[in-house]
């Protein structure tokens, strides 16, 4: 009951504008390359894309700098995830690095993938990745990712938020 009443208390604190959004927990595999499950936060949508009739968004958290990716229509059997570069991402490279850019950084690694099954169709999320390191001072490129049902696997562009 205490932790509940804190993160509802942090949330009432953090609330602005944007939407605030509290990520439970729904890992089923690949959780390991996950830094975090739950962090209320402010989120803001990055970008998003349509998929074989599903929006898939990355979500980038103002406050305690971490992302997550989020499917609306998601239909059972799709797999969703998160990436993020292993190392952080220098400021010489641009705030959409391409996939080899982010390679050559030390390449990525993959939070998921998470099985949207019949009752997480619609606004599905991956547990977080760390989008910013304030100790390190680093800057990490994430993108959302889907393989749907019997498809083929598509990412959005990589992304650095440097704000």
């Amino acid at each position: 009951m205490k932790t509940r009443r804190l993160v509802l208390s942090m949330a009432a604190v953090i609330a602005g504008a944007a939407t605030v959004v509290l990520v439970p927990a729904q890992a089923q595999a690949g959780t390991a390359d996950c830094d975090a499950y739950l962090r209320p936060d402010v989120y803001k949508q990055v970008y998003s894309l349509s998929v074989s009739g599903r929006t898939v968004k990355l979500m980038n958290g103002a406050a305690l700098n971490f992302s997550y990716t989020n499917v609306d229509g998601g239909q059972s059997g799709d797999l969703v995830w998160i990436d993020r570069s292993r190392n952080g991402i220098p400021n010489s490279l641009p705030k959409y690095p391409s996939t080899a850019q982010v390679n050559g950084e030390g390449g990525w690694k993959q939070c998921g993938p998470f099985k949207i099954e019949w009752w997480t169709t619609d606004g599905r999320i991956t547990d977080l990745v760390m989008n910013w390191n304030t100790t390190q001072q680093r800057h990490y490129a994430t993108r959302a990712c889907i393989r749907p049902n019997g498809g083929g696997v598509t990412c959005g562009s990589w992304y650095v938020d440097r704000t």
